[in-house]
């Protein structure tokens, strides 16, 4: 009649946040495991609807015409502006900055509704944004060098991701060449590098 209630013990105290700290670690892994995987679903969609857009500039004006004036630039607009001390839309890769152009957007835009932004990636202080379009000297599908072969360009979080689209661009001895057989790249830190061989420039340019 007269005991006390009884407590928890230490120890039983001690199971209780073991338990609970392993169900916030598992919680914790899977969220950033949704998170990565529909950051990465956002990218590869805007991928492909660029260059979809970019197939139909290509057939509506029998090549590429005023895209292919060279450099490597970001698509779309609405990127950071502060990635530099500049006031222009930074994107791609923030320790390797790179920028719209506002001339090939217009292009673009003539053909159909850009897609919306890629998220921000950010890994080790450096922030990955954007799809881009870079003219790159490669080795064609018939081993012939062309340069200012098209190419784009984006960043997937978390290394050895597919990039979805093909064929890929891949490092070989003498050079870059195609590879329709490649899932990816390569790896940047801790993001997957995605380089999408458009269509051969040589043919119907």
């Amino acid at each position: 009649m007269n005991a006390k209630p009884r407590g928890f013990t230490i120890v039983e105290l001690l199971i209780v946040i073991v338990v609970i700290g392993i169900l916030a670690a598992i919680t914790i892994v899977v969220y950033n495991g949704i998170q990565q995987r529909a950051h990465n679903t956002q990218t590869i969609t805007a991928a492909k609807q660029w260059k979809q857009l970019i197939s139909l500039y290509i057939v509506q004006n029998g090549g590429y015409a005023a895209l292919r004036s060279g450099g490597h630039y970001c698509l779309g607009s609405g990127y950071p502006t502060d990635w530099d001390i500049n006031s222009d839309e930074d994107c791609l890769k923030s320790n390797s900055i790179k920028h719209t152009s506002a001339a090939v957007n217009a292009l673009l835009a003539g053909i159909g509704s850009p897609p919306a932004l890629t998220p921000i990636i950010s890994s080790g202080g450096v922030s990955y944004m954007g799809v881009s379009l870079r003219q790159s000297d490669i080795l064609d599908p018939t081993g012939q060098n062309e340069a200012n072969y098209p190419t784009l360009w984006y960043y997937l979080d978390g290394t050895n991701q597919d990039c979805v689209l093909r064929p890929l661009i891949k490092v070989i001895s003498g050079g870059i060449t195609i590879d329709p057989t490649a899932t990816s790249t390569t790896n940047d830190a801790t993001t997957t590098v995605c380089r999408v061989a458009l269509p051969d420039p040589v043919v119907g340019s």
